[in-house]
């Protein structure tokens, strides 16, 4: 971090020298000191300074139990927080309700907060969904035929992989035909491979990462996009949403996407594409997946058609870019 502090001050001047002076800077806090940086340019160029916030440091330190409120990195890190959130002339972020964070805890007047998320490239995805070939012949054979669920991600717990598992073994004791596809990474994939061999599933398939490019042909094959975020005993984690492509893509896929989590005011359920399940209860997520397997064809194409058209209008590149260029000029 201090690293990135002092590369910025030293090499800032010879980038304006080639490139012209700034008529903005946004410091995005990959961590908070990349604010300190921007607001130096800001006042070296008298400038509007943007803080943008991808994750409340410390809050999710403190939620997620890594720290203490009274931990020194806890109040060093706060302090700039607050001086950064007093002096930036306006702040993005990108969490659903992070307004919540920023304006009832913090005091951060409203005007000044701007909500700008992920965004989504649909025409992208779009053309990449129709590239079949693409996919590996292993994963185009086993979806072939049956009732396709998708995971694209991390095998971390927390990513909810076991509980999916759980959930199959379950499924296949109903004597439903739902398969399940794994595509991504993780230290959890051996453990993965042996439930899957120690519950004799017969249904389910552990791949290994695939290209970005191809997720869009995989998920929009799929009957179902699962996803899972939330931490054991942490609940307060996520309380103030999440932002992640992976979200994104799934509503964006036309398939219904089933979500773990803790709150039930994400975007998964205010978009009408997708079920919340509790987090961390193969049983309840089972059930999902049985409602929406007996669902009616179009039942379930209206999920992906409420999901699709929440993406275009709340994340889409040309959406969010008009949004941006109100915040950083006008």
């Amino acid at each position: 971090m201090i690293s990135f502090l002092i590369k910025v001050l030293r090499y800032e001047a010879i980038i304006a020298k080639k490139y012209g002076n700034p008529d903005v800077v946004t410091g995005c806090s990959v961590h908070p000191l990349a604010w300190l940086a921007a607001y130096h340019i800001a006042k070296k160029y008298n400038i509007r300074f943007i803080a943008e916030v991808r994750d409340f440091w410390p809050q999710i330190w403190i939620a997620s139990g890594i720290k203490k409120p009274n931990d020194p990195m806890v109040l060093f890190f706060g302090a700039i927080q607050k001086w950064v959130y007093k002096h930036a002339d306006r702040i993005i972020y990108s969490l659903n309700h992070g307004d919540r964070y920023l304006c009832d805890e913090l005091g951060v007047p409203k005007n000044k907060i701007f909500l700008i998320g992920q965004p989504m490239d649909c025409k992208r995805f779009d053309t990449n969904k129709e590239k079949l070939y693409l996919l590996p012949p292993q994963i185009y054979n086993f979806i072939s035929n049956g009732f396709i669920c998708s995971f694209a991600g991390y095998y971390m717990a927390y990513e909810g992989v076991y509980v999916m598992l759980e959930a199959l073994r379950i499924l296949e004791s109903r004597d439903l035909p739902v398969k399940m596809v794994f595509v991504g990474s993780g230290q959890e994939k051996e453990g993965m491979l042996n439930y899957i061999k120690e519950n004799k599933l017969q249904n389910a398939l552990i791949y290994d990462r695939i290209p970005k490019e191809v997720i869009p042909v995989l998920i929009s094959c799929s009957d179902v996009c699962m996803a899972h975020l939330a931490v054991q005993g942490h609940k307060e984690v996520y309380q103030y949403g999440v932002s992640k492509n992976k979200i994104n893509e799934y509503l964006y896929s036309g398939a219904c996407t089933l979500y773990g989590s803790f709150y039930h005011d994400d975007e998964v359920s205010e978009s009408g594409g997708g079920i919340v399940f509790e987090p961390y209860k193969a049983s309840d997520l089972a059930d999902k997946i049985e409602q929406v397997y007996y669902m009616t064809e179009e039942e379930r194409r209206q999920y992906g058609i409420r999901g699709r058209e929440y993406i275009k209008n709340n994340h889409s590149v040309e959406i969010l870019a008009d949004k941006m260029l109100k915040v950083l000029f006008q």
